[in-house]
């Protein structure tokens, strides 16, 4: 009953406007309707305020943990600069990428947000390749890091020994064990290159091509990081077939690089989707060590113990 009276004192107020403010008599009818529409208008508005303050009160805090990661890139870009990187004005937002599909510029966000600067994140390359093109360390070598480059192809060597002078090359083919003579097969498709029986390969694929097969020193991977101090941060593992024999040769009790970096997939001329080797994955599960991103072709894994 009082809002009924109510409601018609607020009609009879709204006529008594309208006749002073000579407004259409139809405008009586729609004022309280206006009326309503605003206060929820308002209510309306208020909850927007309210839910922004709060978004607002969050935004500030996840910003901190954004200063944060800026301020790391930041000390990065200057220390490559003050440790004289060839790229003194290297920008994390706008910079080169030497990986096949940005495996670098991956590596490069994840040392940036562990506070690890470049010209320390030294490395060990097994199967180098070349010394830019498709090379998983390139970018770092540029930043003033160094490390220790592997490559069994005796013709990829001196291009290697030009461009990364202040690494050490090596002509050697990664084995269980080293020092044994083995042949080495030499594909006109570099990355292909192998010490592995290659039949298979050259019958399912027509255009590759055995350029020749030459005899290669083996080296075991723990040879290789017990001769490297400090040892290296990062593994680049890219032996064509063989990473499974290489990861179960390594003493993970002895030597635990913070990064590796595998090739998870078998070579097709078709685009391989969900061909990834899920033995891999297991085995270094096992032994300590997660997947931090896969780029469609490689794997990136980090020592979970080393960035808690």
């Amino acid at each position: 009953m009082f809002d009924q009276w109510k409601q018609r004192f607020q009609q009879h107020q709204y006529q008594k406007l309208c006749q002073k403010l000579q407004l259409p008599p139809q405008l009586v009818q729609d004022l309280p309707a206006l009326a309503a529409q605003t206060q929820q208008s308002h209510i309306a508005i208020q909850q927007l305020q309210n839910t922004m303050q709060q978004t607002l009160s969050r935004l500030q805090q996840d910003d901190l943990t954004t200063i944060s990661l800026l301020e790391r890139v930041t000390k990065l870009e200057r220390s490559a600069s003050s440790q004289g990187s060839s790229n003194i004005h290297l920008n994390m937002l706008m910079k080169t990428t030497y990986s096949q599909s940005g495996e670098d510029a991956i590596l490069a966000y994840l040392f940036a947000v562990l506070g690890i600067p470049f010209a320390k994140c030294s490395y060990l390359d097994l199967g180098a390749n070349r010394p830019k093109e498709m090379s998983n360390t390139y970018f770092f070598y540029e930043q003033g890091a160094t490390g220790t480059l592997v490559e069994a192809n005796p013709a990829l060597i001196p291009a290697l020994q030009k461009e990364r002078s202040g690494d050490r090359i090596l002509n050697r083919c990664i084995a269980a064990k080293s020092g044994e003579i083995i042949p080495f097969h030499v594909m006109n498709v570099d990355g292909l290159s192998t010490p592995e029986d290659v039949t298979a390969l050259l019958a399912d694929n027509p255009d590759l091509k055995l350029l020749e097969t030459v005899n290669v020193e083996t080296i075991s991977v723990n040879d290789l990081l017990e001769q490297m101090h400090p040892a290296p941060l990062l593994v680049n593992i890219d032996i064509e077939g063989m990473e499974m024999e290489i990861l179960h040769s390594i003493d993970f009790s002895k030597y635990r690089p913070m990064v590796l970096i595998l090739e998870m997939i078998p070579y097709s001329k078709k685009l391989p989707i969900g061909q990834k080797n899920q033995e891999i994955m297991t085995f270094l599960q096992e032994k300590g060590y997660t997947e931090y991103a896969f780029t469609g072709i490689n794997s990136i894994f980090i020592d979970k113990n080393q960035v808690k």
